[in-house]
């Protein structure tokens, strides 16, 4: 099996256009790259990365511009016009106030996360021991009759997720 320092090289070696970004498995930022975390560069120090993203994450004064902020974030692909996401009109652009990308359906842009809210509406009817909800019919002890309508459950869907650091060709 080939060394780390091994695998790093070949990644480095590669032909990888400056602005690319890729999940990285490890917390050490690879040479030629920099972390997605929202921190100010001298744009001097970068010029190639600037002329790819510009202002689009914000800039303090004309010589530094932030990096994107992927730290926390699932990322999802550009709808761009395939009417996939339903909401891509309503997504935010950064926060940040010099921050020159335009919200709605654009590269960048941001969606938080949402809390539905739903409810199960069960009605129970039945004579005695046979209750029906929808198609199923339970038995139950004699007397006993419960209903229960309208009980609202709200949380977070998040799918399994595991770190990685989102880095930045430079």
């Amino acid at each position: 099996a080939p060394s780390k320092n091994a695998v790093r090289d070949q990644f480095e070696s590669v032909g990888v256009p400056v602005g690319a970004i890729f999940p990285w498995p490890t917390e050490s930022v690879p040479t030629g790259y920099l972390e997605c975390d929202g921190s100010s560069q001298l744009i001097a120090s970068y010029p190639q990365l600037y002329n790819v993203i510009g202002t689009s994450y914000g800039r303090i004064a004309a010589t530094h511009f932030y990096l994107p902020d992927y730290r926390g974030w699932f990322m999802r692909g550009w709808d761009h016009g395939a009417s996939v996401d339903d909401d891509a009109a309503s997504r935010t652009a950064s926060d940040t106030a010099s921050a020159t990308m335009t919200a709605g359906d654009h590269v960048g842009t941001e969606q938080g996360d949402t809390y539905e809210q739903h409810t199960h509406s069960v009605i129970l009817t039945g004579p005695g021991n046979n209750l029906t909800s929808g198609s199923d019919t339970n038995r139950v002890s004699p007397g006993t009759f419960t209903s229960a309508n309208g009980t609202d459950v709200s949380g977070e869907t998040r799918p399994k997720n595991i770190y990685v650091m989102y880095i930045i060709k430079y």
